[in-house]
């Protein structure tokens, strides 16, 4: 009997310890690497670039002269929430002729820390009553001595 009260305690603690092993969740999509060996810079074009990589992730949002492709890895850390363990990022960047102008890689090392302004919007004016607008129309031109002028 203590035999199987002490299986009993030691499989719930497992099973309890095992809900906090972190998971990886992985977001985005990354083209294979011979694959992105197959586009030749100077001769391949947006349209070769989408059939042989797929569509981006993301495009350039201003002057779209460039294909995102974005992946990564995030650290399911219990109630520490996620944390982002691994970022690829793959840019093509095309020339005004649509034709591949050069290719780069970058990493989450090469990424830098952005700090965001938080912007309050303003809360509406209140709204005048009836007496501040009575008062404040007094000594304002009315309609019919702006028309005679």
């Amino acid at each position: 009997m203590r035999r199987a009260g002490f299986q009993i305690i030691s499989a719930l603690v497992l099973v309890t310890l095992s809900a906090c092993a972190g998971q990886i969740r992985n977001h985005g999509y990354m083209p294979a690497p011979d694959q992105v060996a197959d586009i030749l810079v100077g001769v391949d074009t947006r349209a070769s670039v989408a059939e042989q990589l797929g569509l981006p992730t993301t495009e350039g949002l201003i002057e779209q002269d460039a294909y995102f492709y974005v992946r990564s890895r995030l650290q399911n850390k219990g109630l520490r929430g996620a944390e982002e363990i691994e970022r690829n990022i793959l840019v093509v960047s095309f020339d005004k002729n649509d034709v591949v102008k050069n290719i780069q890689r970058f990493s989450l090392s090469d990424g830098q820390i952005v700090a965001l302004q938080p912007r309050v919007t303003l809360p509406p004016r209140e709204e005048k009553g009836m007496f501040s607008r009575i008062l404040s129309s007094i000594g304002s031109p009315d309609a019919a001595s702006v028309i005679n002028q």
